[in-house]
């Protein structure tokens, strides 16, 4: 499986009450802080290792999180994401193939041109 493949695990939908057993087995905790979560607070179901990283939808791979921990995560999540991609496509793609070369800046030696200070253009030798 590499980075692009969109064959990671489909997110699974919990049920109510399933969503209440993992809050009970957190003892109503966000499982990443420790915060104790009210009536009113807003918590999420995490995966530990994300699905786009590899994670699966076992019961082990998900915990309790409250909003306030989830944003960094996904962050993290992001970029972990965007790593791996960069470096499957350092080890898999021909070194010719990983960056296009775009029209040289004019005046560079890569260009082939210069002008000179009286405004005539010439070839760099």
């Amino acid at each position: 499986m590499t980075p692009f493949d969109d064959d990671y695990a489909f997110r699974r939908k919990f049920t109510p009450k399933q969503r209440a057993q993992f809050f009970a087995k957190a003892g109503g905790r966000c499982q990443k802080c420790t915060r104790k979560l009210g009536p009113g607070d807003k918590w999420h179901l995490e995966h530990v290792q994300a699905l786009r990283n590899g994670g699966t939808n076992d019961d082990d791979n998900v915990e309790v999180w409250c909003a306030w921990c989830k944003p960094a995560k996904d962050k993290l999540d992001a970029t972990t994401a965007a790593k791996n991609r960069r470096v499957h496509i350092k080890h898999h793609l021909p070194t010719a193939e990983r960056k296009k070369q775009g029209r040289a800046m004019p005046g560079t030696r890569r260009s082939g041109l210069r002008k000179r200070m009286n405004g005539k253009v010439e070839k760099w030798d």
